[in-house]
């Protein structure tokens, strides 16, 4: 529980966010007990910034710090709501439309392995039914099975899917775990929930996947540092969704642009 009491008599902390510098105040008890490189930037008497009272994080947006600054007050967060493109300017990655059946040989590894799952099951007799219903079906369940140690932030309508991706990478660079969890569980409820991906489409998802490959890798947690939980969330939704995904174009070129991306897509069908 937030003890505002603390917050509000404790003093204030100044930080410029961003290229342009805009200064976010922020009393030091909230983020005390949130972040400990945050805090030591505060507080550590030997550093200019806890001597000035402001620091600088360039590489931090407005928005994703003030979800932050949102969060360590009250506990919570609003998703927010996707921004509205202008298809007539903007690029959008589905322009080139749906991709035949044939062109679904492009994605690497894919046709592997629904030959050796096919011969597996022609020459065994285990299943049934077809590829779907034994893979893609399994690992959209597994995928909504998932657990995550915070309840999502609240929704909207068309919620922005990289706001939340942001948040997530600042949790993690400095190491405020409870939101980094949040935000993975909040992902996690617009990727299941029918109504909200139907409402953002396949654009959102695809800049997504992107994104995540983009900025994301090895992570520090604590002492420790391990694969991507970021990653590892979306690549499992992509795998279940694959289907779906591989009717766009662009789907397929952010596969051949990312060997990572396309190696792990193979791997998360075949564990």
């Amino acid at each position: 529980m937030v003890d505002y009491k603390e917050i509000f008599s404790s003093s204030t902390f100044t930080f410029l966010i961003g290229e342009e510098k805009l200064p976010q105040t922020i009393h030091v008890a909230a983020v005390k007990s949130l972040s400990a490189p945050l805090h030591a930037l505060i507080s550590n008497g030997s550093m200019s910034e806890s001597q000035t009272g402001v620091a600088t994080l360039e590489d931090v947006d407005v928005k994703t710090f003030g979800l932050f600054i949102e969060y360590a007050y009250k506990g919570d967060y609003a998703t927010p709501m996707l921004p509205t493109v202008n298809r007539s300017t903007g690029t959008d990655m589905t322009s080139s439309g749906p991709v035949s059946k044939r062109n679904r040989n492009d994605i690497p590894g894919l046709w592997k392995v629904e030959e050796a799952y096919r011969n597996f099951t022609n020459t065994t007799g285990v299943g049934n039914g077809s590829l779907a219903d034994h893979i893609y079906i399994g690992l959209w369940e597994s995928f909504k099975a998932r657990k995550f140690g915070a309840y999502p932030a609240k929704t909207p309508h068309r919620p922005d899917l990289l706001s939340t991706a942001k948040l997530y990478i600042f949790a993690t660079r400095y190491l405020v775990e409870p939101l980094r969890q949040k935000s993975l569980a909040t992902l996690h409820l617009i990727l299941t929930t029918p109504h909200l991906t139907k409402n953002i489409g396949p654009q959102p998802i695809l800049d997504l996947l992107e994104f995540t490959y983009l900025n994301t890798g090895v992570e520090p947690t604590g002492d420790l540092s391990t694969k991507s939980l970021l990653r590892d969330l979306v690549i499992h939704y992509a795998a279940a969704k694959l289907l779906e995904l591989s009717k766009y174009k662009a789907f397929f070129d952010l596969l051949e642009s990312n060997a990572e991306m396309s190696s792990d897509l193979v791997k998360e069908m075949v564990k």
